[in-house]
C-alpha cells in the first residue's frame, strides 16, 4: 500500500475517498515540483483541446517521438496499443472514422499525482457514422511525462481499475 500522504498531492480524494463525479480535486499544496505539476495538467488539458479541435499537428507536440498510446481494450477494428507520434495519428484517424463529425472529449477531472503523472477522467461523446446515433461513455485515463511530453497514455474502462493500476485506492 502506497504511502499516500508522500505518494499524492494533499486533498485529491474527494468526499467519498475517490475521484467520483462531481468531486472536487486539490492540487497539491508542497512547493517543490508544483510548477512542473500545473504544467503536466496544463499540457494534458491543451492535447485534449488540440483533440477536439481535430488538430492532429498541435496534438503531436505535445507527445514524446516514442509514446506509448494505449487504447481502450475490446474495441473492434482498434489496436490496443499505439507506438510513436505516426502510431497515434492512426488511432485517431481509427476512432474519428466511426464517428460522425469526430468526437468531443470532455475533462470530468484532472488532478496531479506526482511522478509526472496525471489522471484524467473524461466522457467521450459523438455519433456513430452511417446511424447517427448518440454515444456516450467515460473512460479513465493516466498519463505519464517525460521531458516535459506524454510519453505513455493508459486507459480504462473503470475508475477503480485505473485507481488500482496508478497504485492508489480505489
Amino acid at each position: 500500500t502506497p504511502n499516500l500522504s508522500h505518494s499524492i498531492p494533499l486533498g485529491i480524494f474527494g468526499p467519498s475517498g475517490g475521484f467520483g463525479p462531481g468531486e472536487p480535486l486539490v492540487t497539491s499544496q508542497r512547493d517543490t515540483g508544483r510548477a512542473m505539476s500545473e504544467e503536466n495538467v496544463a499540457l494534458a488539458r491543451r492535447a485534449i483541446d488540440a483533440l477536439n479541435r481535430g488538430d492532429l499537428d498541435a496534438l503531436v507536440v505535445f507527445l514524446s517521438p516514442d509514446v506509448a498510446w494505449e487504447a481502450l481494450e475490446g474495441v473492434v477494428g482498434i489496436a490496443e496499443l499505439y507506438r510513436g507520434r505516426a502510431g497515434v495519428r492512426e488511432w485517431i484517424d481509427l476512432m474519428w472514422k466511426n464517428a460522425e463529425e469526430g468526437v468531443h472529449i470532455e475533462i470530468d477531472q484532472i488532478a496531479d499525482l506526482g511522478d509526472d503523472r496525471v489522471f484524467i477522467a473524461v466522457v467521450v461523446t459523438g455519433r456513430r457514422r452511417g446511424s447517427g446515433m448518440p454515444f456516450e461513455y467515460r473512460t479513465w485515463q493516466l498519463l505519464r511525462f517525460a521531458d516535459g511530453l506524454i510519453a505513455r497514455r493508459q486507459v480504462f474502462w473503470t475508475r477503480a481499475e485505473a485507481l488500482k493500476t496508478a497504485g492508489l485506492r480505489g
